[in-house]
């Protein structure tokens, strides 16, 4: 693993959408998201949004940081160039700097409130801005202090922005 770009924002940032367009140029993908679907999945619960972020938090607690942090990336460890889709602790930024040290890197993306409230909008929430006052999403604003790039989605091409912030090629 030679990089590990990790990607916060706000619901409805863009996170997805960026990932996407990073394994256009190479990079494995992976989601916090999609063990916690996965574990639902197998244990027979409800995905909805709100039953997923309790499940994510019996996980953080059942199996601790470093595991959940290990199961986010076990499909993508062999790539070279990895981005993670979906920061929003603190305690996850910290573990993958104490396992990957210089090799990871934060991002975290920034679209104004509007935007993200249409796109929250058009996945079939009807008050988006409330679940920007989850505990969960409370604690993804504060990542943008943590982050090693700070990237405006709404930019014309985000993703070059990102690459040149970390000072990658291609």
């Amino acid at each position: 693993m030679e990089l590990i770009v990790g990607l916060a924002g706000r619901r409805g940032s863009g996170k997805t959408t960026v990932a996407q367009a990073l394994a256009s140029r190479g990079f494995a993908t992976t989601a916090f998201g999609d063990v916690v679907r996965r574990e639902a999945t197998r244990l027979g619960r409800n995905t909805n949004t709100e039953s997923l972020q309790e499940l994510g938090a019996e996980l953080i607690t059942v199996w601790g940081w470093e595991r959940f942090c290990g199961e986010v990336l076990a499909q993508a460890r062999h790539a070279r160039r990895i981005a993670v889709d979906g920061f929003r602790h603190s305690e996850a930024v910290a573990t993958f700097r104490r396992l990957f040290g210089e090799r990871f890197r934060l991002v975290f993306l920034k679209l104004p409130d509007p935007i993200r409230y249409e796109r929250l909008q058009k996945r079939g929430e009807f008050q988006p801005q409330l679940s920007d006052s989850h505990p969960v999403e409370a604690e993804t604003s504060q990542l943008e202090a943590l982050a090693d790039a700070v990237v405006e989605v709404d930019a014309a091409d985000p993703v070059t922005e990102i690459m040149t912030a970390l000072g990658l090629k291609g």
